[in-house]
Order: structure tokens, then sequence, then C-alpha cells
């Protein structure tokens, strides 16, 4: 649902609430024949064998924004989130309720200033969360077939950021444009606490801070004014804080010993270049090509046990080729399309308690080597009418236990969309 009031010409209220149920049945449930002909009717588990996976995600976001002429603009964004997991894990360890509290605040002042032979864009804002996550598993303490659910564990923290950041955008002379930017950000984690199936509190008051900052800068030319064809390069700084799903340790009975993984944030450094060409006022073509040299990326690894867990894995390199295009056919029929190529590999040995195996140059098994989007749609404003038929792929990947690519990777995924 959404709701928007104009209330006069300098100020607007907004508010939208997306709310989604989803119910994930276990993979137990669905034979490899009848899962090859697509066949998921009927689909019924014996009630000691594990349940779906039901997730409920609400979101609320609100904003206020004031159009302030020559003085700028402002806008307050006010952001609530509540998601729900419940995972029915029956026979292979138990089952797991978690819950995870998500508020935000922000302020961003943006103005436009023109004069004689250069134009300049600035933005300010500051972004406020304050987030809390709790879960509880519990374990079958029956006997003679009996199901009797009893505690197994406990987990909860909070999560504190503030975040300051300023992006400029000058151009001169209709021809040269120039990009600075700038963010830092402080990360609290705190009040780690976890406790056992005896409830022995087993973690307590740890707190993990950090701050990070990050800039970046770009440099554009743009060719062909009339139609703003341009060429341009982007250099940047990045980094990515750890949030609970990375550093919590997701054991479904015991001890959870260690209850968290503490993880230090994603860092990393981006080379982009573009291309942006106008053939006519109705075929775009863009090309991008990027280096991204990651300093320390979260990946999930295993040990010489094969437990699996989060870790920092450093020295990873992405390499890619992005390649969009739009064409209007006529005023009413459009053709999208975009495809990616790239290359995503490890240069440390992130695993070293396996003498005779080695990560090292192996392909990172969440990315594939192929991503493509074609869409057709057609808009027909006199009637009320569009629609669109859409065609997604992903090519194949290596599984998520094969950190030495040994298995057969993952055949490639391909759907489609109608609306």
């Amino acid at each position: 649902g959404n709701f928007n009031w104009k209330n006069n010409s300098s100020l607007t209220f907004d508010i939208l609430t997306p709310k989604s149920d989803q119910r994930v049945a276990s993979i137990n449930y669905i034979d490899q024949a009848r899962w090859e002909r697509r066949d998921l009717r009927n689909i019924t588990s014996p009630y000691y064998d594990d349940g779906p996976d039901e997730r409920h995600d609400t979101v609320t976001i609100a904003k206020l924004l004031y159009e302030g002429g020559r003085l700028g603009r402002l806008e307050s964004i006010g952001s609530a989130r509540t998601y729900d997991r419940r995972i029915l894990a029956y026979a292979s360890w138990g089952p797991s309720d978690q819950r995870w509290d998500d508020l935000g605040l922000s302020f961003i002042y943006s103005r436009n200033d023109e004069y004689s032979f250069f134009k300049n864009d600035i933005t300010l804002g500051t972004d406020i969360y304050d987030g809390r996550f709790k879960r509880e598993t519990r374990t079958n303490v029956g006997v003679w077939g009996m199901i009797t659910w009893d505690h197994a564990g406990y987990q909860s923290g909070y999560r504190d950021t503030t975040s300051y950041y300023v992006i400029n955008s000058t151009r001169f002379w209709d021809r040269l444009i120039l990009g600075l930017g700038y963010r830092v950000e402080s990360y609290d984690f705190r009040n780690l606490y976890a406790n056992d199936g005896s409830r022995t509190v087993t973690n307590a008051q740890q707190s993990l801070q950090n701050n990070k900052s990050a800039s970046q800068w770009s440099l554009g030319f743009i060719y062909d004014r009339e139609l703003g064809s341009n060429i341009y390069y982007k250099h940047s700084r990045f980094y990515r804080f750890p949030n609970f799903d990375d550093m919590i340790n997701y054991g479904f009975s015991g001890s959870f010993n260690p209850p968290f993984w503490p993880l230090n944030p994603e860092e990393g450094t981006l080379n982009e270049w573009g291309l942006r060409h106008w053939f006519t006022r109705n075929i775009y073509f863009n090309a991008t090509y990027y280096d991204q040299d990651m300093d320390s990326e979260i990946l999930f690894g295993s040990d010489i046990n094969g437990n699996g867990y989060n870790m920092n894995v450093y020295n990873v390199a992405h390499f890619g080729l992005e390649l969009e295009s739009m064409v209007r056919i006529t005023p009413r029929w459009m053709l999208k399309g975009n495809y990616t190529r790239q290359k995503v590999i490890v240069r440390s040995n992130y695993i070293q308690d396996l003498p005779l195996q080695n990560t090292e140059d192996k392909w990172i098994w969440q990315n594939p080597a192929d991503m493509a989007n074609l869409s057709v749609s057609y808009d027909n404003r006199e009637w009320g009418f569009s629609g669109t038929i859409a065609f997604h792929y992903i090519g194949s990947q290596y599984r998520t236990n094969d950190p030495f690519n040994e298995k057969a990777p993952l055949e490639p995924s391909k759907w489609g969309d109608l609306t």
C-alpha cells in the first residue's frame, strides 16, 4: 500500500508499506524426478520430517519532502522493519524462531546552482539506524517417538550505525563533469548475549565497534551535448559492515560455541570505465568495464572438519563487463536488455587446515560467470494499459560447500515474468 499527499507546491508527504509472507518447503519434500518434471502438487511429508521455512516481512517507509526553490530541497525519511523467520526443522536439529527489528531515520539536503560556465549539484545527508536481533532454538527431548520441545539456546544483540556523507557534481561548459563524494560511518554491535540449553550464559556484554570512511571521484566528458552521450572514469573506496546474518552461529542445538563469529568489515577499491551513447533519441547503448579489488570480503568457508561459517577472505579479485541497451521500436513498444560477463577469484589460500588443497586462484562460489535480462514492454496510455514480458538468466555457479571447485557446478537458472 502507498499513500501520497501533495499538501502544497512545496510540501509532499508519502508513506509506503510493503508486506510479504513466504513459505519455503524443505527440499526433503520433493524427490528429484518430481523436481525435474516441475510437479509440485500435493507435496506431503511425515510430521517428524523437516517443515517449511516461514518468513514474514513488514516494512514501513514515510517521507516528508520540502521543495525550497533556490534554498534547496530537504527530504526526511523514517523507516521501520520487522522480519520474522520460523524454521520448522524437526528431524535434523530442531525449530528456530528469529526476529529482526530495525528503525531508521535519514535527512537529505540538496541544491542546484548554475553560473556562467558551470553548474554545481551538492547533496548532504545523514543516516541513523538502530536495530535488534533475537533468536531462540529448541531441541527434541521426547522419548519413544514422542516429540517434546525444550529450550536449546538463545542469542540477541543490538546494532547502531550513524553515517554522514557529501556528494558533489560539477559540470564545466556543459562538457566536463567532475564528481566527488565522501562518507564516514560509526558502527556499534553491542550487548551481544547468548545462553545454552542449561541457560548458562555463554556470551554477554560483548561489543564490536568500528569506524570506516569511503571516498570516490569521477571524471566524465560529454561528446554529444544534444543527446548527452558521454564517457567517464570512476575511482572509489568502499566498505560494508557485517550484520547479524553474517556473524551469528546458526548451530541449532548444544552450546552455540562460539555464539558469534566476530568479523571485520568488507573493504575494497573499484575502478570503473564507462561509455554511454545515444545513437538516436530512441536507441541507447551503455558499456561498463570494472576492476574491483577486495582487501577483505565476507565469504562462507569451512574448516578441516567441514564445519561451515562466514569468514574474512583477503585479496579477492573481481573483473567484469556490463552491456546495456534500449530500443524504442514505436512510441508504445520498447525493447530492453543487459548482459554481464564477470570473473571472480580469490588470490589467497583462506582454508589452510587442509595442506593438500589450496583455494588460491579458485572461483568464488556465489558468483555466476554470466547474467542476462531481456524484456519487451507495451504502453498504451489512451487505453490505460501496459504490459511487460521479461526473461532472466543466471549462469552456472559452484556449490556453496565447494571452495576448491571440485564438484560439478549448479545448472544455470532461467525464469520469466509476465506483468
